[in-house]
This record gives C-alpha cells, sequence and structure tokens, in this order.
C-alpha cells in the first residue's frame, strides 16, 4: 500500500476504535465533571467565596471514591484520625479562643450543616452520612460476598453485639417515652444523640476491621495525638494563661488512657532504647495534663491503675511497692493535714485534692453537688423507667442558671451517669450501660488469656480506657464527647475480636478457630 492509499490524518497507523461502553464511560465522566464544576461555583457563591466549603464537593466525591475502592477500615481510620486530631465546634480548644485552620474540616464532619451550609436547615452532621454510607456500602459488600473487608477475619463476640444492640433499644425506648409524655422533641434529639454514637460507631468498627492485628496503627495514633496535645497545650497556656482550660475538658480522657498505655507498657518489659523514649512521652504526657490544668484527670489515672496494680500477677515490684506507700503514709497525711487550709502554692496539690471533695472550698464542686441532688430527686420520682428523654431534671435546690450560656444543661447535665439513671431509670440505664461492662469483662479475660506482650497490654489498655470514661461521665460531661467515641468505639471492637483470637472466648459460629488454649483465668 502506497502512502497515497493511507487513511487520511492516521499517522501512518490506523487509530483504535472506542467501543460503546468506553464512549460511554467518557460521556457520564465528562457530565460528572460539568456537574461537579457547577456544583463548586454554587457552594463558593453561596458561601461569599469560602473555598473551603467550595472544594466540598470535590472532597466528598474523593472520599466516595476512597469508600467504594479501598478497604472500609482506610476510610474509617481517616475520618476518625480528622475528628481525633483537629478542633470540634462541642470542643473548643481554650475555650473557643483559639481555632485551628482546619477548623472548618471537623465543622463540616461534627456540627449541624445548617449552621456550615447557611438556608440549608439540615440538621445533620457531615460524620453522619458517612456513617449511613459506610453501613449501607458494608451491606452491599457481604451481599455480594467480597473479600475485600473479610481479610484474616476475626469475629466479635455475641454478648458484645447484643449489648450494642440492646443499647439502641434502650435509646429508642428512653426517646419514646420521653416523647410520649410530652417531652420536648428538640432536646430530646440532643439527648439521642450523645447515646447514639457510640453503639453504632462500634458496629462501624467491628465491621470495618476484621483482624485484631489491623488496629495496631490505632495504638500509634493515639500516642501521637496525645503527644501533639500535650504540644498545644503548652504552647495554649502560655498564649491564654487565664483561661481554665488550654485544648478541652475531654483530652483528660485520651492523656490519661495514653498515659495508662505507656505505663503498662513499661510493666510489660521493654528493651532500653524503647524504655527512655516511653519516660520521654510519659514527661511529655505529663507536661500536658499539666498546662491542662483538669483535675479529673489525675483522679482518672489513679483509680485506672490501682486496677492495673490489683489485675497484674504479685511481683517483687508490687512488694516494694506497697512497703513504700506504706512508709510514706505517715508523711503524706501529715502533708495533707498542713495544708488543707492553707493557700501557699507549696501546698496546691492538697488544694487540688480538698476542691474535689470538699464543696466549701470550690464553687464549681459546689454546683455540681446541687444539680447531682437535683438528678437523685428525679430519679426518685420515676425510678423504673426514669422520666424519659426530652425533660429536663427537676429543679428541687435552686441553682445558678447557666441556661443562656449552655441551654441544654437541663437536659445534658455534667453529671453523665446521674443523669441517665434520672432519664432512664433502672431498666434504661442497664442497657444504655451494658456494652461497658461487657468491654470491661472482656477485656480482663482476655489479658489473664493472652499470652503475647502486645495482646496484654492493649487488653489491659481497653480496661484502664473504659474505667476513665466512666469517670470523666461522671465528673466532667464524657457522654457524647468526640474524644470519647473516637477512643471507647475502636477499643471495644478490638478487646471483642483478640478476646476470640487468644481463646478467652469461644465462638461456636466461627469458621475459624483459634489455636490458643481456652485457659480459665486464675
Amino acid at each position: 500500500m502506497t502512502s497515497s492509499e493511507l487513511p487520511p490524518f492516521s499517522g501512518g497507523a490506523p487509530q483504535p476504535v472506542l467501543s460503546r461502553a468506553d464512549r460511554r464511560f467518557r460521556w457520564w465522566l465528562g457530565v460528572g465533571v460539568a456537574l461537579l464544576s457547577l456544583m463548586t461555583l454554587a457552594a463558593i457563591f453561596v458561601t461569599n467565596g469560602n473555598i473551603v466549603v467550595g472544594l466540598a464537593p470535590s472532597i466528598l466525591v474523593l472520599v466516595v471514591y476512597a469508600v467504594a475502592k479501598l478497604p472500609l477500615r482506610y476510610p474509617v481510620m481517616f475520618i476518625f484520625a480528622v475528628i481525633f486530631t483537629l478542633d470540634t465546634p462541642a470542643e473548643p480548644f481554650a475555650g473557643g479562643k483559639y481555632q485551628s485552620p482546619l477548623h472548618l474540616v471537623s465543622e463540616l464532619l461534627t456540627a449541624q450543616l445548617k449552621h456550615v451550609i447557611p438556608g440549608s436547615g439540615l440538621i445533620i452532621t457531615g460524620l453522619d452520612l458517612f456513617i449511613v454510607g459506610a453501613f449501607l456500602l458494608h451491606g452491599y459488600r457481604r451481599a455480594t460476598r467480597s473479600k475485600l473487608d473479610r481479610d484474616d477475619y476475626t469475629p466479635t463476640p455475641i454478648p458484645l453485639l447484643v449489648a450494642a444492640w440492646v443499647c439502641l433499644a434502650g435509646i429508642a425506648m428512653a426517646w419514646l417515652l420521653g416523647l410520649a409524655t410530652g417531652g420536648s422533641f428538640r432536646f430530646s434529639l440532643w439527648q439521642v444523640q450523645r447515646n447514639l454514637y457510640l453503639p453504632l460507631m462500634f458496629l462501624l468498627f467491628q465491621a470495618a476491621f476484621p483482624s485484631p492485628r489491623q488496629f495496631k496503627p490505632y495504638f500509634a495514633m493515639l500516642i501521637v495525638i496525645a503527644c501533639l496535645r500535650s504540644v498545644m497545650a503548652l504552647w495554649l497556656r502560655e498564649q491564654f494563661p487565664l483561661e481554665e482550660y488550654a485544648t478541652s475538658h475531654s483530652d483528660s480522657m485520651l492523656f490519661g488512657t495514653v498515659t495508662c498505655l505507656v505505663v503498662i507498657r513499661l510493666m510489660h518489659g521493654t528493651n532500653r532504647r524503647e524504655r527512655f523514649r516511653l519516660v520521654l512521652i510519659l514527661l511529655l504526657l505529663i507536661v500536658g495534663m499539666v498546662e491542662n490544668e483538669r483535675r479529673l484527670v489525675w483522679v482518672q489515672i489513679a483509680v485506672a491503675l490501682a486496677f492495673v496494680f490489683v489485675m497484674t500477677p504479685w511481683s517483687s515490684f508490687k512488694v516494694k511497692l506497697i512497703r513504700r506507700v506504706l512508709y510514706s503514709l505517715p508523711i503524706v497525711l501529715g502533708y495533707l493535714a498542713a495544708g488543707w487550709n492553707s493557700s501557699s502554692s507549696v501546698f496546691a496539690p492538697v488544694a487540688t485534692v480538698r476542691s474535689m471533695v470538699d464543696s466549701k472550698s470550690d464553687g464549681s464542686t459546689l454546683w455540681r453537688d446541687l444539680e447531682n441532688f437535683n438528678l437523685v430527686m428525679t430519679f426518685r420520682r420515676t425510678p423504673l423507667t426514669g422520666t424519659g428523654f426530652g425533660h429536663p431534671f427537676d429543679m428541687i435546690q435552686p441553682m445558678p442558671d447557666i441556661t443562656a450560656h449552655y441551654e441544654l444543661e437541663p437536659y445534658v447535665p455534667h453529671n453523665s451517669v446521674v443523669g441517665l439513671w434520672a432519664y432512664t431509670g433502672y431498666v434504661g440505664f442497664t442497657m444504655l450501660w451494658m456494652i461497658l461492662l461487657v468491654g470491661c469483662y472482656l477485656s480482663a479475660r482476655t489479658f489473664y488469656v493472652a499470652r503475647e506482650r502486645d495482646d496484654r497490654t492493649a487488653a489491659l489498655t481497653t480496661f484502664c480506657a473504659l474505667v476513665i470514661y466512666m469517670l470523666h461521665c461522671y465528673g466532667d460531661m464524657g457522654l457524647g464527647s468526640w474524644v470519647a467515641i473516637c477512643l471507647i468505639c475502636p477499643l471495644l471492637a478490638l478487646v471483642g475480636k483478640l478476646a476470640v483470637k487468644v481463646g478467652a472466648w469461644r465462638w461456636s459460629g466461627s469458621r475459624r478457630r483459634s489455636a490458643a488454649p481456652a485457659a480459665s483465668p486464675s
């Protein structure tokens, strides 16, 4: 064939012919890019030039693509890392005096979208949309028998799953009861939201992470975030020295859990290099807790480590420690007695202890005592089922009115534990709290049965985290906190799978049997 016989504009070679499917794909791709561009321009126009909101449609498309193509654990862990790291509208840094440059990202995830997108009227959050999409994707993959989220699958113990569903049923019962007896629908939604995320996110985590070994990056993330928060607390305290706290109240749970993790790791034996690194981390955490100035964190660490002391086997170190504590007891008691009524900085630790036990010495403690009294009296009125969500607690004893600054106070009190007793009664509290007690049981059993150091550390750290969370709920509004959700839900999912892996809990329907002996805890 001569050059004159070649097809025109061929360049000397025949052009590939696109199939009908390829042409259809290119057409839909062009339509999608055009729609995405229009949505971006519309978002920028509506928000008066806010570039971050304008990029939200593109970010949403990327997230949807990542969720569809990657194992579910990667987008779940990424979303939680973002929430865990950034300041949220509900828990601002330095009392709201400081906002991080990426604050709007956390606002898109954790705040109602009506506050981010003016005029939308959306009362849901970006995280709500993500949770619904993640569950739908998980259901689709299970229906199509996809192996993307089934690598090295370890089942979750049935009692833990049942406890999560019982918790959801208890929330629904308290909500319906409150609405049926004339409760406020608006405020009941806040109470439901405070309780709903814990069981839902646990179910999501146990579905997204098929194996306990895939939780290892989570512990590294905890340590890194706690160290970053410590540095942030030190810097914010220098910038805002008169603020009540540096980062947030809920960071006490993060600091306390990671402190216990580091101490437990040191107790289980490490080499010299790792021991030096852990000691440095521990010192940095102590600096962060001091600068954050939350007295509850010291109680949480003390109680959690007391459980660690009781649960770990007896050793010569524990015997020596008990002897030294007994020897120093007269000195400690004398120090407390000498500084109980002193305002000197030398007795600052004594003042902290007194402020937690003596309401006459601290206005905050007195105010909480009044709140606890009103909650107890509300509980006594309907002890079996509680008042239901949507009802405020009874104001039997007058107390300072803070509803101008925090209108949820009569519905979401500082003492979340006694508040649950008042709103849900014996039955509801048992249903809502069961998942935490089952988690504690599995953590303790796994710790005693496990043989590997990492497994024992993970189990005992989970037990400490649950104790710290319960104490925080009692002392400082831990219920529904974003830090608590990001901390407790993954650990509950981990300890359940870890219990099956090491043989601490037998799963009769499992296709995979653990090689570990079915030993009983001594």
